[in-house]
């Protein structure tokens, strides 16, 4: 059995402590989520939490017995030392903050708007911001960030765009000791901004759906927050980063032929695309976010309302 897991999990050994540490992990996330179903209900917050930390936990143990490539390395190396500034960290910070703000404004007169057209439309869209959950965002945000950070998990849906790895890449002291403080520096302050665009968005959506308990908000609500929450981080998926992506992947391959014949699977993670895009998503989102400020939105939407009366047709 240790051996099936082994070949399975694509590791080069299992010890028997660590299948033992595995299987206990495996166990309590099972015996969470089977309590709930017995009790006919969805997982509250807390034990989400759990589920999240000890799945983020499995997979940083299976992470953390894999060979990592050098150029991975040299990779996040890279990442680390253009990012390393404290200025770096001040912008990071300064920039969330002037943004949320700004945004929020925004968000309020978008909210004003689509009220006064919910009288003609009879539905309304937009939730308002909601500061008080703002703040509980922000404060769990932080906790879990910092829990995360400290134990060298990663339990958040947020991809934060500097090029680095969720798996374990050092395996030094001082390797992970520089991850770390790197990750206070620049990660920790985007997954608080994450929690606030969350939770207000969230909390909106469910007073404006008379939704009073947690337990009753939907699964598309939950999808709604959390990509409302990277649109507000710009760590969205958008086909501008994608494309950012695929442009630094096939720059950091496009020498080798074992990467062509494998269907671009056999990837390295640094070469010439590294150092031309560096991080992709991000760029891809300010420029996705530019578009839709542009003529160019508004041309789509016109698309979208004109499409339905010409297909009729």
């Amino acid at each position: 059995m240790q051996a099936y897991l082994a070949h399975m999990l694509g590791l080069p050994g299992l010890t028997p402590d660590l299948a033992r540490e595995l299987t206990d992990l495996s166990t309590q996330m099972a015996n969470i989520n089977q309590q709930a179903a017995a009790q006919g209900r969805r997982l509250t917050p807390e034990e989400q939490r759990d589920v999240d930390v000890l799945s983020a936990t499995i997979l940083a143990r299976i992470a953390a017995q894999k060979p990592v490539h050098w150029t991975q390395k040299v990779d996040t190396i890279q990442s680390m030392m253009m990012l390393s500034m404290f200025k770096s960290a001040e912008r990071n910070i300064i920039g969330n903050s002037l943004f949320m703000a700004t945004d929020t404004g925004k968000d309020f007169l978008a909210a004003g708007i689509d009220r006064v057209l919910s009288v003609f439309t009879g539905s309304k869209s937009i939730p308002l911001p909601q500061f008080g959950a703002m703040l509980e965002g922000a404060k769990r945000g932080f906790k879990e960030s910092a829990y995360d950070i400290a134990h060298d998990i990663d339990t958040s849906t947020l991809d934060v765009g500097y090029s680095i790895e969720r798996g374990e890449v050092f395996k030094s002291k001082f390797g992970k000791m520089a991850m770390r403080l790197f990750k206070y520096k620049m990660v920790l302050p985007d997954r608080v901004a994450q929690g606030m665009a969350y939770e207000s968005y969230l909390r909106g959506l469910m007073k404006m759906n008379g939704i009073t308990n947690v337990a009753d908000v939907t699964q598309d609500m939950i999808d709604a927050a959390i990509l409302h929450s990277q649109v507000k981080t710009f760590t969205d998926d958008n086909i501008y980063s994608r494309t950012f992506g695929n442009l630094r992947e096939v720059l950091n391959n496009f020498y080798r032929a074992e990467y062509w014949k494998s269907g671009r699977q056999n990837t390295v993670k640094w070469g010439l695309g590294s150092t031309l895009v560096k991080s992709p998503r991000v760029p891809g989102a300010l420029l996705a976010r530019s578009v839709e400020f542009s003529p160019i939105s508004l041309l789509q939407a016109i698309g979208t309302l004109v499409k339905p009366a010409l297909e009729a047709k």
